[in-house]
């Protein structure tokens, strides 16, 4: 189905169970594409694909336009869309095309230190400011990163997901087509009750009280 040359027609769109079965195929191809990029054959297309600059590039101005290299923030399904790694500043950012919608389970999360461990040479060294210190007129502000009492800060860093983009409405609407179709099971099925009463009913007539 993933694989085949012809495109879905519109009678497959409007079908419900050939798109069910669509998302679950495309999640079996990218399990198994998790697979095969942590392979040896498969870090060897990922090198050619970083080499020619197809992940994009680091969005950070002091990187000067470091390749980055895809990235999952988790190994599960349907948990958030794939993210791009940095080498120089050891960082991850959203993908410049945001439009497509591929699962971060489908690179997984170990995928750039893979790589990076068969190609030790891609790494390039941090940049000569590797992180910005804000200043005024060359002096340091006070509490702020390069000064002396500039501290770092505590706490778990908190960040938003892809919270409520394509992904999760997916799912979301998903749930209330299953929450409909089960409440039109039940409207139509007859109640327990009237079964009950149909069985204990003798010779067409119904239970005195």
């Amino acid at each position: 189905m993933i694989l085949s040359p012809m495109a879905p027609n519109e009678e497959d769109l409007a079908d419900e169970h050939f798109l069910e079965l669509n998302q679950e195929a495309s999640d079996l191809y990218g399990l198994i594409h998790s697979r095969y990029v942590h392979s040896p054959r498969g870090i060897a297309k990922v090198y050619q694909k970083y080499l020619s600059g197809v992940y994009g590039f680091c969005p950070r101005a002091l990187c000067d336009k470091q390749k980055v290299l895809p990235v999952g923030l988790s190994d599960t399904l349907k948990t958030s869309r794939f993210k791009v790694y940095c080498p120089r500043c050891e960082e991850v950012y959203l993908p410049k095309f945001r439009q497509i919608n591929i699962d971060g389970a489908y690179f997984g999360t170990s995928l750039p230190h893979v790589f990076l461990k068969h190609y030790p040479n891609a790494i390039i060294l941090p940049p000569k400011v590797y992180l910005y210190e804000p200043k005024i007129f060359g002096f340091n502000i006070h509490g702020k990163r390069g000064s002396k009492f500039y501290q770092e800060p505590k706490g778990t860093i908190k960040y938003i997901e892809d919270s409520l983009q394509q992904m999760e409405k997916e799912n979301l609407v998903q749930k209330i087509k299953e929450a409909n179709s089960l409440r039109q099971q039940l409207l139509e099925q007859p109640s327990s009750l009237e079964q009950s009463l149909a069985s204990m009913s003798i010779g067409g007539g119904k239970v005195k009280p």
